[in-house]
């Protein structure tokens, strides 16, 4: 079965929260890790009707990134995932980290489409887009980042939101709020402060026959309220999940830098959640046995006793080993509990972390079953010697309360 949407992003856990809705929805959506990894149609004959796959390329040079999506475009044709009505989306982090307008440009020419909207505002989790500006957070702690230098040069103080020679078409909040004509080629770059904009984004891409929009989760929720509603669906349940749960622990492995990812360790800590924190050795050590280590030992007992747990270099220095082998050490750790039967859900916060805790399980693909939070995703492990495990997949830098996450389950 040709799926309805096909989502590239540029890391896991973006790949996830895009199609989280989706899932929510009732449709069927599976996340892959990697390009690498996408090959299920023999491990997964199932039907699906979302896909979802990282291309795992927030963090190599530009040029590789491009080459990568170009690489996933190839793949998905010729394995046959495109048909004239699959609607393709580029998912880009809501901070622009990464190389959104590198990927995006690559899939409109792997594609061969000439435009795009692009809306990248995530209202649900504080990130905004005004007068051509990514809003983030609000008050003194509010950043802006320049989408003109992001994607091309934005229109001056009481400019007419034409395309300029970068074939950029600006929409200020007016122009998305009473309607607005994509009658050009070009990226049509899009204001939006509420849900009620990226709906209306929504419904005028619709209607004008886009094939190919790109933005973070708020763009994609607002999609699937507007054109992916399959009426009579339910998300779908997991008896083997909640098998698993109902005699085992559920283990948060946090693993990014993000100083949000810090604050919400903290409240889970304050709140009586059990946190342990690698000692020095973990950031610095060459050789890594994690049985060896008493944190390790610590967390164990705190599973085993029925516990929820939390794993996280969150607040610690930066590793001189570098970010992929402190995250494949936190894998090794979060593979060791769930191979001793002391795990009954994971949740795996940052791309990085959860990419690696995947692999170390054997796991190349999650079918999701919803979305517990806006940008959250929740769902199994669908391969691999630990498939049916419950998962649940958070940016790092994304607002949330850890406790609701593992009270989810």
């Amino acid at each position: 079965m040709t799926p309805h949407l096909v989502i590239l992003a540029d890391d896991l856990t973006g790949a996830a929260d895009a199609a989280a809705s989706f899932a929510q929805a009732g449709l069927r959506t599976v996340v892959a890790l990697s390009l690498a990894e996408a090959g299920f149609s023999e491990k997964n004959p199932t039907s699906f009707e979302v896909l979802s796959l990282s291309t795992d390329s927030r963090q190599v040079e530009a040029g590789e990134a491009a080459r990568r999506v170009h690489q996933a475009v190839d793949w998905l044709r010729q394995n046959g995932f495109e048909s004239p009505g699959t609607f393709f989306y580029k998912k880009i982090d809501s901070l622009l980290r990464g190389h959104p307008a590198v990927e995006l440009a690559a899939m409109l020419d792997a594609l061969g489409f000439d435009r795009a909207l692009v809306a990248p505002a995530f209202p649900a989790q504080g990130r905004l887009t005004l007068a051509g500006q990514q809003v983030i957070g609000t008050g003194r702690a509010a950043c802006q980042i320049d989408l003109g230098e992001i994607f091309g040069t934005p229109p001056g103080p009481g400019a007419e939101p034409q395309a300029n020679p970068a074939r950029i078409h600006w929409l200020p909040l007016g122009q998305v709020r009473q309607g607005w004509l994509a009658d050009q080629p070009g990226l049509y770059i899009a204001d939006a402060e509420s849900e009620a904009d990226l709906e209306a984004l929504a419904h005028r891409m619709a209607e004008q026959g886009f094939h190919l929009a790109c933005g973070s989760a708020g763009l994609a929720r607002a999609l699937q309220r507007v054109a992916f509603h399959p009426a009579g669906r339910t998300p779908p349940a997991s008896r083997l999940a909640r098998a698993r749960l109902a005699a085992r622990s559920v283990l948060v492995v946090a693993g990014s830098h993000a100083p949000a990812l810090a604050r919400q360790v903290e409240a889970a800590r304050r709140s009586g959640i059990r946190v342990v924190v690698p000692g020095p050795s973990f950031l610095e050590e060459a050789t890594f046995r994690p049985e060896e280590l008493a944190y390790a030992l610590a967390l164990a007992g705190t599973l085993r006793s029925g516990q929820p747990a939390i794993l996280t270099t969150a607040g610690l220095p930066l590793s001189p080993l570098g970010d992929e082998q402190v995250a494949e050490r936190l894998a090794a750790v979060a593979g060791w509990m769930v191979e001793a039967r002391l795990v009954g859900g994971l949740v795996l916060t940052g791309g990085d972390t959860a990419t690696a805790v995947c692999r170390r399980l054997g796991a190349s693909l999650i079918e999701l079953h919803g979305e517990p939070m806006p940008g959250i995703a929740a769902g199994v492990l669908l391969d691999g010697p630990h498939a049916g495990l419950p998962v649940i997949t958070k940016a790092g830098a994304f607002e949330c309360d850890l406790k609701m996450l593992i009270e989810h389950f």
